[in-house]
């Protein structure tokens, strides 16, 4: 057996070992209370906090000391599109990369636990949510669009449910419900697919383009609402 066989015989290993740890850990379920309330270690949801605040409690950096950060790791993408937030629990983060997948990451050192990946290879949705055990993440699937349930542990389905319109802005979970945002030609919907099951709830529609752009016809030239954009454009997250 040579010194390079060895070698790459113990990574695996230790890799191995790695993600078991990871996977066979207490997990303590995410609560309602912890997304209202998170601790400054977590960042939940992709704006961290209900009211989109995005800002850290963390104190650790300041603006003394900031100019000392240095690089603990560096993780590559594949080419694509990056237009996600990661979500970050007890140490575990959460990304979305190019070519429909999702990976788990240990945050101290960029390694990855687990990796689920789908057939479609489209990537489109800008967040994931985590709630109970789970995470949820609205998949571009081909002809249809799926919203997922992932084991936050291991990254195996839990549940998929359909939907209609185009998934593009995520998801977030408001009372144990999976809220996701999508474009259905002239309406803007949300549909709630429960967090257990999967079941769809029957959607709600929310506003439409023609109303839109009747409101528009109000407003100050050349002014528009945050997140209200002409139909046929497009925009980055945030």
């Amino acid at each position: 057996m040579n010194r390079t066989f060895k070698y790459v015989l113990l990574s695996a290993v230790v890799i191995a070992q790695s993600v078991h740890a990871q996977q066979t850990r207490a997990f303590k379920p995410v609560t309602t209370q912890m997304l209202v309330n998170p601790s400054p270690n977590d960042w939940l949801m992709y704006s961290r906090t209900y009211d989109a605040q995005r800002f850290s409690p963390l104190k650790q950096i300041t603006k003394d000391n900031v100019a000392g950060l240095k690089e603990v790791f560096k993780k590559e993408f594949a080419a694509g599109n990056q237009e996600s937030i990661p979500i970050v629990y007890d140490g575990v983060m959460y990304v979305m990369l190019p070519g429909a997948t999702v990976q788990a990451l240990d945050a101290t050192n960029g390694s990855v636990l687990w990796e689920h990946k789908r057939p479609s290879g489209a990537t489109r949705a800008k967040a994931l949510a985590i709630y109970d055990d789970m995470v949820f993440y609205t998949a571009p699937d081909t002809p249809d669009n799926t919203i997922v349930a992932l084991d936050a542990r291991t990254g195996a389905v839990r549940w998929e449910t359909k939907s209609s319109g185009n998934l593009t802005s995520g998801a977030i979970v408001v009372e144990g419900k999976v809220l996701s945002g999508r474009t259905c030609r002239e309406r803007r919907t949300t549909r709630r697919p429960a967090r257990k099951r999967g079941a769809s709830i029957p959607r709600r529609v929310t506003t439409t383009r023609g109303a839109l752009r009747g409101q528009a016809r109000r407003w100050p030239a050349g002014w528009r609402p945050r997140g209200v954009w002409p139909a046929g454009t497009t925009r980055s997250a945030g």
